[in-house]
């Protein structure tokens, strides 16, 4: 009855088996991969939103007539997505102060993040990165950055 699963057929249906469980390891490494890249991302957005929140109900319970920073949004080049986001949370950690501060203060030193960010190191994904501040923008309530994240030189 079961004279077809010797030899040859068990060897070609055990090694049928093995490559089949590799090729489906790869595949759940990548998704996990690419699954926590999007839950890094994820919980940024939601800490960012926490944050303005808070912002938010403090506006409400003493309006001020003077005009604050209530958002900083950064751009991020950097060599890869989880790069990214580790620049992006890095240079929020460092200007995060200015949060609640008058527009004025970034309005007469328009130089202030770029003076915080530039040449700051961030280790992300194994490497040490250099950040370099190339745009900012200051419209109404927001802070707008582009930081460039190259790998640093020896």
């Amino acid at each position: 009855m079961w004279q077809w699963l010797s030899g040859p057929t068990l060897a070609h249906l055990l090694l049928g088996a093995v490559a089949g469980a590799i090729g489906m390891t790869v595949w759940q490494g990548r998704e996990l991969n690419r699954l926590s890249l999007q839950l890094s991302s994820l919980r940024m957005q939601y800490e960012e939103l926490e944050e303005e929140n808070v912002q938010l109900s403090a506006q409400l319970q003493a309006p001020s007539p003077v005009l604050v920073l209530k958002t900083v949004h950064i751009a991020a080049d950097a060599p890869d997505a989880m790069s990214q986001l580790e620049v992006v949370r890095f240079a929020r950690q460092q200007l995060g102060f200015l949060v609640g501060r008058p527009i004025r203060v970034l309005v007469e030193h328009p130089e202030l993040p770029a003076h915080l960010l530039n040449g700051q190191l961030v280790e992300a994904g194994g490497q040490s990165l250099v950040l370099r501040v190339t745009t900012t923008v200051i419209a109404g309530e927001t802070l707008s950055l582009r930081v460039t994240a190259l790998p640093r030189k020896s």
